[in-house]
């Protein structure tokens, strides 16, 4: 049986992992200065996003948004990558 302190560890993991980033939010995560790079990495299907607000009206925008679980599942697979490239 979880003790109540186990649940509330789990609870808050699993409300940050549903937790929405704007662009801005993540690049800064990235530590990159260029949207376009993240916008490029959401394009090619690296980094699962998707698109809020809007009502397909003529100058109404969509803004894109990333889950913090995805962006934690795109470093992991970019980490990964990097450090087999490292190693070789």
């Amino acid at each position: 049986m979880k003790t109540n302190e186990e649940q509330i560890n789990e609870e808050q993991i699993s409300d940050k992992s549903s937790e929405l980033l704007t662009i801005t939010e993540v690049c800064e995560r990235l530590h990159i200065a260029e949207k376009n790079t993240v916008y490029s990495y959401i394009q090619n299907g690296e980094l699962a996003a998707f698109k809020i607000g809007g009502n397909g009206a003529k100058g109404s925008r969509n803004h894109w948004r990333v889950r913090v679980k995805d962006l934690d599942t795109f470093i992991m697979r970019i980490g990964v990558g990097s450090k087999q490239t490292e190693s070789q």
